[in-house]
């Protein structure tokens, strides 16, 4: 499903408020946290970060350079549990999260072969799946976005239930006339859960487009946004499933050694 929005914009488009999902940097920074250890930092354009033990595995990525975020939340359907407990037991419950958001201020300018009021079209769109386990199980999957002129604007974001509502949110903001420039703000941010065997794959992509004009600039914060080439989802869901493994495989080599 797909959410169109009127021009520049979303302060006054708010479909849910919601400051729990991260607090942005000054002026640009990322952050991924998976299964509770956290990594990212202000100034910094990308970020990956994975957890993993005998029942869960969790990972996230945030990337300036391509505007992308990744997070994936898996539960087993064969946990090891402790003396006394059984997977039907809701006391004896196991799961994880993922979460990862950017932030950048973006400067746009307009050279003479552009007219006042030209438009830029921007999306935010996610892309991924929930499934539901063995056992009890739940999950959610939940994306933050935000394209604006107040530094302020994350704290009311526009929220996605991107597990069972809409996957994609476009619109339009004008470009400057020439010899002016337009400060934007661009946060977003994706956020996981899964628990009793369930799993919240989003490894494939929350991203943010936009198709610049010919002589329309883009200057970041961060120096790095949106100047990357995206790679396939694919190569993503590869890359973060094998960061998610690495802390098993190191636990169970020590113990083999």
């Amino acid at each position: 499903m797909k959410l169109l929005l009127t021009p520049l914009l979303l302060a006054s488009a708010v479909l849910t408020a919601n400051a729990a999902a991260g607090q942005p940097f000054a002026t640009s920074g990322v952050h991924a946290s998976a299964g509770g250890q956290t990594a990212g930092g202000a100034g910094q354009s990308h970020v990956s970060n994975s957890f993993a033990n005998v029942n869960v595995q969790a990972s996230a990525e945030a990337s300036l350079n391509t505007g992308s975020l990744h997070a994936l939340a898996w539960s087993s359907n064969n946990p090891t549990l402790i003396k006394g407990c059984r997977p039907d037991m809701l006391s004896c419950n196991w799961g994880t999260s993922a979460d990862a958001w950017f932030y950048d201020k973006v400067t746009l300018q307009a050279d003479e072969s552009h007219d006042p009021g030209d438009p830029v079209s921007w999306s935010w769109s996610v892309e991924g799946e929930t499934k539901r386990g063995k056992w009890w199980s739940g999950s959610s999957a939940t994306s933050r976005f935000y394209v604006g002129t107040n530094p302020e604007g994350w704290r009311n974001a526009i929220t996605l239930d991107a597990k069972n509502s809409s996957r994609e949110i476009s619109s339009t903001f004008l470009v400057p006339a020439h010899g002016q420039s337009l400060v934007v703000y661009i946060y977003g941010s994706l956020s996981v859960f899964a628990e009793g065997g369930a799993v919240a794959d989003f490894s494939h992509t929350a991203r943010f487009n936009w198709d610049l004009p010919t002589g329309v600039t883009a200057t970041s914060a961060s120096g790095h946004f949106m100047t990357a080439a995206v790679p396939e989802p694919s190569t993503y869901g590869l890359m973060l499933a094998g960061l998610a493994v690495l802390p098993w495989a190191r636990r169970r080599l020590a113990r083999c050694g």
